[in-house]
């Protein structure tokens, strides 16, 4: 029977200590917060994550740290974006041994080729791997697909299940939801401005970035809309919308990572060093998020 996936998956970030190396400790308490909140599961290694900034062990690293944290309690989806075929097949490979629910696979980053070298490049992958994989369509980091090629791989590829689309595109929602006639395949809202359109096309929850920052408000969306309320979950949506604006400021995920750390769980240094008014937004928005909770009752 194909594995169905539902419901809101929190996209985790990479926290760091104060030497800038993975913190595992903070991993496990940001697995223990998003889970407290409701969340259908979460997932490693995608975009939010950073996960360019991390060498293969780190990121192996990481997966088995959270595999052990999460236990049963969630299913557990893992990002294996790489540059290079043997590098997505390691990290698929150690995310199976530690216990993975689900791959999601996108495709190669950095330098560009042609739309058949990248459905070559899937169906090897996901005839090589022993986890069930989701296509990760993620062109504002990697290499874009085009919709034909996904839909194409969805129906006639093996061991695919499904996708995680963050391609922001509406008119994709309600055609590959119309492709599922033909076989039965979960699909995922990867950019949470749609979220409650892709639900109302038939879609199945999301994967979210800003889940790992303000479950609740996913969670709230999504149980609204199942409910019937779709009132309800259209004003969930608005409130999203406004922390998502907010977060637009900053380069992404800065904002989730600094927002987690007015939630009391901190996440290390960024990346780049922080010109005089990103500091500033970052003071405003460490002000704003607190109260931006407390207004709309969450946390």
């Amino acid at each position: 029977m194909t594995l169905k996936l539902s419901g809101i998956y929190a996209a985790l970030v990479t926290p760091l200590d104060e030497e800038g190396q993975v913190s595992h400790e903070i991993l496990q308490e940001l697995i223990d917060f998003v889970i407290s909140r409701g969340v259908a599961g979460i997932c490693l290694g995608g975009a939010t994550s950073e996960y360019v900034h991390y060498d293969l062990e780190d990121r192996k690293r990481i997966i088995t740290t959270a595999t052990k944290a999460v236990g049963n309690r969630v299913p557990v989806l893992s990002a294996v974006g790489a540059s290079a075929l043997n590098r997505v097949l390691e990290l698929a490979r150690h995310s199976a041994d530690a216990g993975c629910t689900a791959l999601l696979v996108p495709t190669p980053h950095f330098y560009h080729y042609e739309e058949r070298d990248y459905e070559t490049f899937f169906r090897k992958v996901f005839s090589s791997v022993p986890l069930p994989c989701l296509i990760y369509d993620l062109p504002s980091f990697t290499n874009p697909l085009q919709v034909d090629t996904i839909q194409r791989l969805l129906l006639t590829a093996q061991n695919v299940i499904g996708l995680k689309d963050s391609t922001g595109i509406t008119r994709y929602q309600a055609r590959l939801a119309m492709a599922r006639e033909q076989s039965d395949f979960s699909l995922l809202v990867g950019d949470d401005r749609l979220l409650y359109s892709g639900l109302s096309s038939g879609w199945d929850g999301g994967v979210s970035g800003v889940a790992c920052l303000c479950p609740e408000i996913l969670v709230q969306l999504y149980n609204e809309y199942r409910k019937g309320d779709r009132t309800q979950a259209k004003q969930c949506q608005a409130l999203l919308d406004e922390v998502l604006n907010e977060l637009g400021k900053l380069p992404f995920p800065w904002g989730i990572r600094i927002g987690l750390g007015a939630r009391g769980i901190p996440t290390g240094q960024l990346p780049l060093p922080l010109a005089p008014f990103r500091k500033q937004q970052m003071l405003q928005f460490r002000e704003w998020l607190p109260a931006w909770l407390e207004r709309n009752h969450l946390g």
